[in-house]
């Protein structure tokens, strides 16, 4: 059943790129609208969930996400399970967005990570990374990440993986300008 979900998601995605009645901005909106990574609930002094903007004809497109592994409740290795779960849907996303718009001129995708540190008022940026269409091969040599329906059932975001901002095979699928995940430090509750 969840198979089937996503293959209908991924229809209605390609659908909206597809769509010649809509301007490439419109579509490019209407997409990011769509997409269920693209988080909507953003605190106040982090960002809108996306932003959009062409540069020499190209569309330059911002994610901003919160990282959602601090319940209270969780373990430090729950923690770090949310972690890779986290990017590894972001990670999926920017690549959709990037396969999906090729025809609207979107150049890339940049993903900003968000946090509230302990003791901090202020959000902290605490991962980006960007995508861009040269990075899209990278993802064939991963077999998880080659078949856009099986990548996105839930499944395990394991330690050491590509989605896995501690370990050294994060920056194989796109750039990573910055990573604070490593210095970032779970207690348990």
């Amino acid at each position: 059943m969840y198979r089937a979900g996503e293959s209908a998601l991924e229809g209605r995605l390609k659908e909206i790129g597809d769509d010649k009645a809509l301007s490439d901005g419109d579509a490019v909106k209407k997409y990011l609208d769509t997409l269920p990574s693209v988080q909507s609930n953003l605190p106040t002094g982090v960002a809108p969930g996306w932003a959009a903007n062409t540069k020499n004809g190209e569309w330059h497109v911002t994610l901003h996400s919160m990282l959602q592994s601090q319940a209270a409740d969780s373990s430090p290795d729950q923690r770090a399970q949310s972690e890779r779960a986290n990017i590894r849907s972001q990670m999926i996303g920017c690549k959709r967005i990037l396969d999906h718009l090729k025809g609207r001129k979107v150049g890339s995708v940049t993903l900003q990570i968000y946090t509230k540190l302990t003791g901090d008022e202020k959000h902290t940026e605490l991962f980006r990374a960007v995508m861009t269409s040269a990075d899209l091969p990278s993802f064939g040599k991963v077999p998880e990440l080659s078949d856009p329906v099986a990548t996105s059932a839930i499944g395990t975001a394991a330690e050491g993986t590509v989605y896995d901002p501690r370990g050294p095979k994060i920056g194989e699928c796109w750039k990573v300008e910055l990573n604070r995940y490593p210095s970032l430090e779970y207690n348990k509750k």
